[in-house]
């Protein structure tokens, strides 16, 4: 038994059943061991909640990096990330944020200090490659839009304002990936993402 293994079940289990609902019995019945194994690698739930964000966070990085290296343009890199981030969306629990936000505020701190700072810098460098590339509206700022995007990004995320019995999160994102795309590219952006999209189809 490893942590990295540990990890990896109750990932599973979160994104599945969402935080709140899964025990630490129930991930050491999920890989078939003690409880006390569990604790021979983490304290406690909190200290696994966060480990398992940060692992999550730094696959996400590996993925945007590996993304960005073969993409064509600005317009397929930010297509793909956001293809990427749909399909975890999809397999999310809806109420998985709003656990992580009342029950567990040391990740939840983590998620909003460390990995929003990566996706505004994302959007920042994405924003200026597709001013480079002549796909985007020159006059952009970039430094503005990516901070509204990951603004916006903590609304999408928010109960209060999108409540899960109601709103799919992944119509949430998908409606917000277009809305962030329409607001920064030109006509020749909106032509390459179009032939993007057909070709995806």
């Amino acid at each position: 038994m490893s942590k990295e293994l540990i990890i990896k079940s109750s990932k599973i289990l979160f994104m599945r059943y969402g935080i709140k609902s899964i025990s630490m019995d129930d991930i050491a019945k999920d890989l078939g061991i003690s409880k006390k194994t569990i604790y021979n690698f983490v304290e406690n739930k909190d200290t696994l909640v966060l480990s398992v964000l940060q692992s999550h966070s730094l696959e996400e990085k590996e993925m945007v990096q590996k993304i960005k290296k073969v993409a064509h343009n600005a317009i397929e890199e930010m297509a793909s990330i956001a293809r990427y981030v749909l399909q975890h969306m999809r397999e999310m629990k809806p109420t998985l944020m709003y656990d992580l936000k009342k029950y567990h505020l040391k990740s939840w701190n983590y998620l909003t200090e460390n990995h929003f700072s990566f996706i505004e810098e994302t959007i920042q460098k994405n924003i200026e490659r597709g001013k480079e590339e002549g796909l985007y509206r020159a006059k952009i700022n970039e430094v503005i839009h990516s901070k509204i995007y990951v603004s916006m990004a903590r609304i999408m995320v928010d109960e209060d304002v999108f409540p899960s019995n109601t709103y799919k999160k992944g119509d949430i994102y998908e409606n917000y990936f277009i809305y962030h795309m329409n607001g920064i590219m030109n006509e020749q952006g909106r032509k390459e993402l179009n032939k993007y999209l057909n070709q995806e189809k």
